[in-house]
């Protein structure tokens, strides 16, 4: 009965995450590093839970060389999920700040605690910490110190929740609740685990839990602009349908008011770095742009990638979109100074704030916003032609 039960639970869930692992593998237009970790944590445990099932199937038969694979099959199954736990964390942590050098430094950090771990199962080996088999009968049974690997694995779940909990950085509602999900399945299995003294009911609420993630992810990824971290095009346009939806079904009267500061931007001289400099270069500049922007905003506001050059942001309320400019323009001018780049970053500008109920659609004005950043586009391109002339027509005299 436990064979069979270990085949029905252990295989149809590593059948589950094979197919998330064939589907999510050949998605390249996904953050890689967010892919590896992800695949990585999929990994360890599909590996763990082949070693799962090598020990239910052959604990209790004789033989030495029975009792030598299941000291492996163990073994490898604790390895295993520890790692996992560690690039969740790591996961978690990525997802909040998207900062590919922190992330990296932690995962030095959870390398050396899982180096530290693999040295308490070479120790389990003379001195039975965390399991031992029973000689002749091939029986496993837990060892007195257990615990440490249940405290290892799962502090760095907690630790990413309450990280991510104080963290300063935009942190919406999905992303709780992944997190807390992760915690839940990490509870559910330590308690079974404990409770039940076997491991099987562990793997379909692990699944589950990984199910969601990647959901999640794709979901996320949908709206992601994968060069520059920032929304996209489809992520902007969910967000205008989601206001046009709400002054459709607006009551006539004492319906709620919704107020968004608007602006819209448009790098220029953005063609002729990528004709001059390559495109490499390009990229380079709308990455610049989209950090800048990024860094200019509050939890809770919108950024997005509206077009090749075009960034647009939204931020909740009737805010001065003229200091949000200025604070850009600020910073894009100490970016300049630094003199990184062979060329400087520029912008024109449109803005305005929307009022839902106020006689205007939003695509309406989203028209006006855009019109209102091509005619600052045209003065500025004017004023610099005129500067470029002037001094000219003084040499000519």
């Amino acid at each position: 009965m436990q064979v069979s039960f270990a085949l029905n639970t252990i295989l149809g869930s590593l059948l589950v995450l094979t197919t998330i692992v064939a589907d999510y593998a050949r998605r390249f237009n996904t953050d890689s590093f967010q892919r590896a970790v992800f695949l990585g944590i999929v990994g360890c445990f599909m590996g763990a839970m082949v070693c799962n099932l090598g020990q239910l199937s052959l604990e209790g038969l004789p033989g030495e060389t029975v009792f030598a694979v299941l000291y492996v099959s163990l073994t490898l199954y604790y390895i295993l999920t520890c790692a996992a736990y560690y690039q969740i964390f790591i996961f978690i942590d990525y997802l909040v700040y998207k900062d590919l050098r922190r992330s990296r430094f932690i995962g030095l950090g959870a390398g050396i605690v899982n180096g530290l771990h693999l040295l308490l199962l070479l120790v389990n080996v003379r001195y039975p910490l965390y399991f031992y088999i029973s000689s002749g009968e091939n029986l496993f049974f837990r060892g007195s110190a257990y615990i440490i690997h249940l405290v290892i694995c799962y502090v760095p779940v907690l630790m990413g929740v309450i990280n991510a909990l104080l963290s300063p950085k935009a942190f919406r509602k999905l992303q709780l609740g992944l997190l807390l999900l992760f915690m839940a399945g990490a509870s559910i299995g330590s308690s079974i685990d404990l409770a039940l003294n076997d491991t099987m009911l562990f793997w379909p609420c692990f699944v589950a839990v990984l199910l969601f993630s990647y959901f999640f992810i794709i979901r996320r990824d949908l709206r992601l602009d994968t060069l520059t971290g920032i929304g996209n095009r489809y992520s902007f346009n969910e967000f205008v349908d989601k206001l046009a939806k709400q002054e459709a079904s607006r009551p006539s009267r004492g319906g709620g008011q919704e107020t968004w500061a608007v602006v819209m931007i448009d790098m220029d001289h953005f063609k002729e770095i990528n004709d001059t400099l390559g495109h490499a270069e390009g990229d380079n500049a709308l990455q610049d742009m989209a950090r800048i922007i990024r860094e200019h905003i509050r939890q809770g506001d919108l950024a997005a990638r509206y077009g090749g050059d075009e960034f647009v942001i939204a931020c909740r309320g009737a805010g001065d979109t003229g200091q949000l400019i200025a604070r850009i323009q600020a910073a894009m001018d100490a970016h300049n100074a630094q003199n990184i780049r062979p060329y400087r970053l520029e912008m024109s500008s449109g803005s305005g704030v929307y009022r839902s109920g106020g006689g205007q659609s939003i695509q309406q004005f989203m028209e006006e916003i855009d019109s209102r950043m091509y005619q600052n586009k045209s003065a500025r391109q004017e004023r610099r032609s005129t500067d470029l002339w002037q001094p000219a027509m003084e040499r000519g005299q």
